[in-house]
């Protein structure tokens, strides 16, 4: 008897591992991580998606730091770009995982943007990934970086599997 009770409370913890794996299925679309940026309102993650509703954006998530923190998504300019903002003292936590739409994503927390003296701006170095894989990493100017990501740049190569990630600031002339 105690045999066949075990193997009932077996199957019925495996139907239902199953089927809440059915009920939390992701929505029906697409998202790509475009960008990860400090920004004075807070740590931006910038989205490229495809098939996803206001709705799906309610509920995305963040887990950094050794907690869940929620994300805050909107679509932008009525496109399918979706921008996402924690809070900024999540600057500079390491590594994360974000969740938008059932969909998740790794990646890495950039640090605070560097205050800089007089006759310096502020720098960010950052990675480029193909397809997840790092290859470049580089620096540039936080202007210059803005520029990119405001005219899109970021979004045209997120199509072809290139992602960008600000590791860190500094200042320099």
């Amino acid at each position: 008897m105690k045999k066949h009770l075990s193997i009932l409370v077996i199957v019925l913890a495996i139907t239902a591992i199953f089927s809440s794996s059915v009920l939390a299925a992701p929505a029906a679309g697409t998202a790509s991580l475009v960008s990860v940026s400090y920004n004075d309102g807070g740590v931006v993650l910038i989205f490229e998606t495809s098939g996803l509703k206001k709705s799906d954006l309610k509920g995305a998530t963040l887990y950094a730091g050794s907690n869940w923190h929620e994300m805050y998504c909107t679509f932008v300019d009525n496109t399918t770009k979706v921008r996402c903002t924690v809070s900024k003292n999540m600057a500079g936590k390491g590594e994360f995982y974000a969740e938008l739409a059932g969909i998740g994503f790794w990646g890495v927390l950039p640090q605070p943007r560097a205050v800089c003296s007089e006759g310096q701006i502020p720098w960010y170095s950052y990675n480029e990934y193909h397809n997840g894989v790092l290859i470049y990493s580089g620096k540039v100017p936080v202007w210059v970086w803005e520029e990119a990501e405001a005219s899109g740049f970021f979004n045209q190569l997120a199509k072809q599997g290139y992602t960008f990630v600000v590791t860190g600031s500094f200042c320099d002339s």
